[in-house]
């Protein structure tokens, strides 16, 4: 199997044929990078609830725009120190992503059971041997035709070519929808924070899944219409 860098990946595109750019870790694409996260979830409630218990802040406390820049500049520096990891761009910064190697493991006491699947994987498949899509967004002045399909069939691609599962979170239901969309299986759904959360598991083909076992906290609140023109569910944003 081959490292995730930039190198081990020139030949791998998405089903359009047209790869994702992968970004070098330098402070001119880092900042372009986290301007888009600002854009794409800025005032948006889940990334409020994120921004106020990272920056130790009051229930009540306004997330402004340089705080959630902050907060996305500390993440992004932290995903940096992965020894394998992609900060990827579609069509211009329409769109962005981070994909690193290792299980998503959650610090949300609600996600336990995910957890224990996490280091199932761990167990069986070793830290190296799963993917983790850490967060993916679009500016909403991007373009938006195929971004988010891009990138997400571009993270099949790079499974599928290395035999590993992708595990994510989903912090929305329409967010969930893309993902069930594009293949992802839910492993665990409930609730953090008043905010609906599903941790989700993409296997490719040369990978058995396991039996999923769902519960969720309660149903979900609204059901998404699909469309395949384009990108799965017609409204966004997308994040986990």
């Amino acid at each position: 199997m081959s490292a995730l860098t930039p190198s081990a990946l020139s030949s791998a595109t998405d089903d359009t044929g047209l790869a994702p750019f992968v970004l070098n870790h330098t402070p001119k694409n880092d900042e372009r990078f986290v301007e888009v996260l600002v854009q794409a979830f800025f005032q948006q409630s889940f990334n409020d609830a994120y921004v106020r218990e990272d920056e130790k802040l009051r229930d009540d406390a306004e997330v402004t725009a340089d705080l959630c820049r902050g907060h996305f500049r500390k993440a992004v520096e932290y995903w940096g120190r992965y020894r394998d990891y992609l900060l990827l761009e579609s069509r211009n910064y329409s769109a962005v992503a981070v994909l690193v190697v290792g299980p998503c493991v959650s610090a949300k006491p609600e996600a336990h059971s995910f957890n224990r699947f996490s280091d199932a994987l761990h167990a069986k498949h070793g830290l190296t041997g799963v993917y983790c899509l850490k967060i993916i967004g679009r500016h909403p002045q991007g373009e938006r035709r195929g971004t988010i399909r891009g990138l997400l069939n571009y993270i099949k691609v790079l499974s599928a070519r290395d035999g590993k599962i992708c595990t994510l979170e989903a912090v929305t239901d329409t967010a969930r929808a893309v993902y069930e969309y594009f293949g992802w299986q839910a492993v665990e759904a409930t609730e953090w924070n008043a905010q609906p959360f599903t941790l989700m598991a993409y296997y490719p083909p040369s990978v058995n899944p396991p039996l999923l076992a769902v519960s969720y906290a309660k149903p979900p609140a609204t059901q998404t219409r699909l469309t395949t023109a384009d990108e799965g569910p017609t409204s966004e944003p997308f994040s986990q």
